[in-house]
């Protein structure tokens, strides 16, 4: 019985952390499947942007000077809300233009704040290459307020301005950064990997206004793709004690830049998640077996976890063999873009086809790269969707009940008694017969 308790105790515990979220408002959402080549329902595309099965693509892996743009064409009018972007950035070693993420009273029109207007109204944050060494993939967040008034484009230092900074390795990194942005009045916070960034209370935004997420590049042509937009009308996660005792200290100090080092999510974690949920099924495994309790449930829950663990292995290791190919690709391009530079149009028509090939090549590798992405991704979440029903299955189907396990015990005692008396009875005998 105290097997049978701790076995369901356990399992509605993984029942609830595997419980669905809150769902995202889908009318200033962007869906997470998408119809290739057609239009987003409630967001206007402009520029560069481009629609993909499982993706929003802002600018081209290859392609320069390009801008791309996505608008929400409804208002929010939330009083609390999230905004939770996944983004992705890969290019040439030099880094090469940015991205931004808006809430600004109007859609913007087109400019040269990353394929945006310039002296905006309302909330921006950019994600580049400024401040930062040109030679490594790590770049900045920035937040800034703007009532019209900042020409963005004319500043001489843009990291003097900004109300947060944060560093973030967000360039050709195999995975997706997650950016949250949450806002009710008297908080505000922006989380990067769930790791905060910057929180206060001093920060105020009106309702009815539009997101928005922008992109441009240069001759330095950075690829910026988006895996995932999707606003809640609440804070997700939502504010834990420790979280307001930490924005009420914040409210009695002027807002100040905030430096660190935030890397992206790798399926590491997931993995060393998973081990522990394998590990802890294979204890209750052996209880059960030792208890003599009906272990079927866990085994089933167990094979399939076993089947999501080996998926991210096998996929971790050939995103790092494709991507390792790739950088090797985008470094032969980068040295013939300089040799291109240097001697201007005495470049050869053999250096044009080979150029030519290296852009496909380029191609091939990213779309293989989000093909394998896309597949750990697709079965990662029917797994994780199943395995709740799963676990109601197993327990209502193959778990025994308390009243089962009761008789069955008691008719063991009495087949045992039964079995006793004849055994005795029938050595009786033998040994008069012997006699």
């Amino acid at each position: 019985m105290k097997c049978l308790t701790i076995l369901t105790t356990s399992l509605c515990a993984i029942t609830t952390a595997l419980a669905k979220p809150i769902q995202p408002e889908y009318t200033h959402s962007i869906p997470e499947v998408l119809s290739e080549g057609e239009s987003i329902p409630n967001w206007q595309l402009q520029g560069s942007a481009k629609v993909y099965s499982d993706r929003l693509t802002l600018t081209d892996l290859g392609k320069q000077k390009q801008w791309g743009s996505a608008w929400s064409t409804v208002a929010n009018d939330y009083d609390k809300w999230t905004l939770d972007v996944d983004l992705r950035v890969a290019g040439p070693i030099t880094p090469g233009g940015g991205l931004a993420l808006w809430y600004t009273t109007k859609i913007g029109a087109t400019g040269p704040v990353y394929g945006a207007n310039d002296k905006w109204d309302g909330l921006g944050i950019f994600i580049d290459s400024v401040g930062s060494d040109p030679d490594s993939d790590t770049g900045s967040l920035r937040a800034y307020l703007n009532d019209q008034s900042l020409e963005y484009s004319k500043l001489g230092n843009p990291v003097e301005k900004a109300f947060s900074t944060c560093a973030i390795k967000y360039r050709n990194t195999g995975y997706m950064n997650t950016l949250k942005i949450s806002y009710q009045p008297g908080f505000f916070r922006i989380k990067i990997n769930d790791v905060v960034c910057f929180q206060t209370d001093k920060i105020t935004l009106p309702k009815g206004g539009y997101f928005g997420v922008t992109a441009s590049n240069t001759e330095m042509a950075d690829s910026f793709i988006i895996g995932r937009v999707q606003v809640y009308a609440d804070i997700v996660p939502p504010i834990a004690e420790e979280s307001q005792s930490q924005g009420q200290t914040q409210a009695d100090a002027p807002l100040q830049q905030q430096q660190q080092v935030i890397e992206p999510r790798s399926v590491d974690g997931e993995d060393n998640t998973l081990s522990t949920i394998l590990q802890r099924l294979d204890s209750l495994s052996g209880a059960g077996n030792t208890q003599g309790g009906d272990s079927s449930a866990i085994g089933v829950i167990r094979a399939e976890l076993k089947v999501l663990q080996d998926a991210h292995e096998k996929s971790q290791a050939n995103i790092e063999k494709t991507i390792a190919g790739l950088e090797r690709t985008v470094k032969s391009l980068i040295e013939l873009q300089r040799r291109a530079l240097e001697h201007g149009s005495a470049v050869s028509s053999s250096d044009h086809t080979q150029k030519a090939k290296l852009d496909q090549e380029m191609k091939k590798l990213q779309t293989r790269v989000e093909e394998i992405n896309n597949a750990v991704k697709q079965h990662g979440e029917s797994l994780i969707q199943s395995i709740p029903g799963t676990i109601s299955n197993a327990i209502s189907t193959d778990g025994p009940s308390l009243w089962f396990i009761f008789f069955l015990f008691l008719g063991v005692q009495v087949l045992v008694l039964f079995g006793s008396v004849v055994y005795k009875a029938r050595k009786g005998k033998y040994h008069d017969k012997i006699l």
